[in-house]
């Protein structure tokens, strides 16, 4: 107890040796207009005030915490109330930023909020000034005061006595009544910018007779979260644990921030798949100390600086990272396509609203970092349920009185269904059987014969690099392989592979494609899809232009009659199927025995002779 009590006696006595120490955010406050880091505008317009004798009566300040709202009403008190003309300016403006001038009342909203309170100020406001020119009333974090106390005050805000003048500092500013923000003018603090602090901290440091490394700075700076305040509270910490140097493997220790090392881990099981390796490093990550929720919050802050610098490019500003910090997450932001990353940052987020509601958070994450590794693999089956959901919502659509369904839920087309102006206008009556996307068409050639077995997981775009023996033959039948619907199986029979060169392949549409080339060339984000499946992400498609117009290049399939494939009636059927014709019976004719891949009729035996 007795050295408590000299501990105590030292620090408040100013002769003793020992003086107390003063925090960072303390000792390095604003005491001018041009000191105040990222609020230029707002200093710019008061001092234009002041200069043309425009004060207002009563200010509002609103801003986050940390962003200079009592500060600057510090500094707009000592300009008004200790001008340079006053022979005590000098003790005035010290005595205004210890919060001891009698003219300048500092007053916390949170401790005097009550009615009662507002009364005792209004009754003291008449008073005149001690020494200055005005009596300031600075409350802080007014928003606190309850309703019958912002009423009592109302008057005298409105019109107060020539020498008041009023400035409130709020965090919360909607809490604050329209009736008091209407008589106040209002000024909103903006968040101070990462490069600015991180700035300011490197004055500070250089005056503490200090060093820190760029990275360690920047990542106090960004920590700050746009509060001056909140920075150099965290560089406070830093020192006090620093034998000299402020490294950045020290600030992450200090700060608790998770193991850079074991971060990046994690990034690479996600990017190679690797579901083993993601869940023993993110279960060091856990083990040294990281949260489960803070975790998950640091892997989604990941994967958006990674989308933003794989869509902004490295050299955007979006990202607060170090420029050492930026170039490895732009190099690593190009083993993923940024609809993945999309993905994983709505996959992280779900998982924390998750967590915050469950007995077994621990189980979440494992199955989290589980979902992100395999993705691909997830991707696939969301295709797959896709595409099934697909071919039921055809059949119901399909149904109807002029188009039935058939066995394969490939519906037939005859000129009898159609409408009879349409159906007189065909001269030869045929019957096309016209198969949608969600079907499955006659086999067409292969430009080529696949000599591997179908890839059980897909190959990444670095392990394609180093395959020098792979040619354009071989990556584009490990896609035809990895077709799992049928219209990615039309796609993989409609062109053929040209070259291979740095992870560019070059494709030509087939000669045999003939009316599927129509089809294919509609389709090429679902190839796009179907490469970044087969072959890994990093991938780009070329096609060879053809010299002549696509429509003088794509020929009939099967022989069909040119004439008769731009017949607006089998035009309008192919548009409303989004398909192509692949066989033609001449009405009357017998019908040849369709294979495993055509769909037979459902309709019933007709007696008329139109329908046959």
């Amino acid at each position: 107890m007795s050295d408590m009590m000299f501990a105590d006696a030292a620090a408040n006595n100013p002769t003793s040796s020992t003086p107390a120490y003063t925090v960072l955010a303390r000792r390095y406050r604003s005491k001018q207009f041009d000191e105040l880091i990222g609020q230029e505008s707002i200093s710019r317009t008061l001092q234009n005030a002041i200069a043309m004798n425009r004060i207002a009566h009563a200010y509002l300040f609103c801003g986050t915490r940390g962003v200079g709202k009592t500060s600057m009403a510090r500094v707009l008190a000592r300009a008004l109330n200790a001008p340079k003309e006053l022979t005590q300016a000098s003790a005035i403006a010290s005595s205004i930023f210890r919060g001891e001038d009698m003219d300048v009342i500092e007053i916390d909203g949170a401790s005097n909020r009550g009615v009662d309170d507002a009364r005792d100020l209004i009754s003291k406001a008449g008073i005149l000034p001690a020494r200055s020119p005005y009596k300031i009333y600075i409350i802080d974090e007014v928003h606190m005061l309850t309703t019958p106390a912002f009423n009592a005050l109302l008057k005298t805000m409105e019109e107060p006595p020539p020498h008041v003048k009023f400035i409130l500092c709020t965090t919360e500013p909607h809490k604050v009544p329209a009736t008091i923000q209407s008589r106040c003018q209002r000024f909103d603090f903006k968040p101070i910018s990462t490069s600015r602090i991180a700035a300011h901290l490197r004055e500070v440091i250089t005056k503490e007779g200090l060093q820190a490394d760029d990275a360690a700075i920047h990542l106090v700076a960004k920590l700050g979260n746009g509060s001056m305040r909140d920075a150099l509270s965290l560089l406070d910490r830093l020192i006090a644990a620093a034998s000299g140097n402020i490294s950045i493997d020290m600030a992450q220790e200090v700060l608790g921030l998770p193991d850079a090392g074991l971060v990046a881990a994690v990034t690479t099981a996600v990017s190679n798949g690797d579901a083993k390796a993601g869940l023993e490093s993110a279960a060091a990550l856990l083990e040294s100390g990281c949260p489960v929720e803070q975790a998950l919050e640091f892997f989604a802050a990941r994967w958006r600086d990674f989308l933003v610098l794989r869509t902004c490019g490295k050299e955007t500003d979006l990202v607060d990272l170090s420029p050492e910090a930026k170039l490895i997450a732009a190099s690593q932001a190009q083993n993923f396509e940024p609809h993945e990353l999309v993905h994983f940052v709505a996959v992280c987020e779900a998982a924390i609203r998750g967590i915050r509601s469950s007995g077994s958070p621990r189980t979440i994450f494992d199955a989290t970092i589980a979902r992100l590794c395999l993705h691909r693999e997830f991707q696939r089956i969301d295709i797959a349920v896709a595409n099934s959901a697909a071919m039921s919502d055809a059949e119901k659509k399909n149904v109807s009185n002029s188009i039935r369904p058939v066995a394969l839920n490939a519906p037939v087309v005859s000129n009898a269904a159609l409408p009879t102006p349409m159906r007189d206008s065909v001269a030869p009556r045929v019957q096309a059987q016209i198969y949608p996307q969600t079907t499955h068409p006659p086999s067409a050639p292969h430009s080529f014969t696949p000599t591997q077995e179908p890839i059980s997981a897909p190959i990444s775009a670095p392990a394609l690099k180093q395959s020098i023996s792979m040619s354009a033959t071989q990556a584009w039948e490990k896609i035809a392989a990895a077709a799992i619907s049928t219209p990615e199986k039309v796609l993989a029979e409609s062109f053929v592979p040209v070259s291979l060169n740095n992870n560019q392949l070059t494709l030509r549409a087939a000669e045999s494609a003939g009316g599927a080339a129509t089809y294919a060339a509609r389709k090429s984000e679902m190839l796009q899809t179907l490469v970044a499946r087969a072959l890994g992400p990093g991938w780009k498609l070329h096609f060879e232009t053809p010299a002549q117009a696509p429509e003088q290049t794509i020929a009939p399939m099967h022989g069909l009659d040119k004439d008769l494939m731009q017949m607006p009636m089998i035009q309008h059927a192919m548009d409303a199927f989004d398909a192509i014709v692949v066989k033609v019976e001449q009405a009357g004719s017998a019908r040849a025995q369709p294979d495993s891949m055509l769909a037979q009729t459902l309709d019933p035996p007709s007696n008329d002779s139109s329908n046959a």
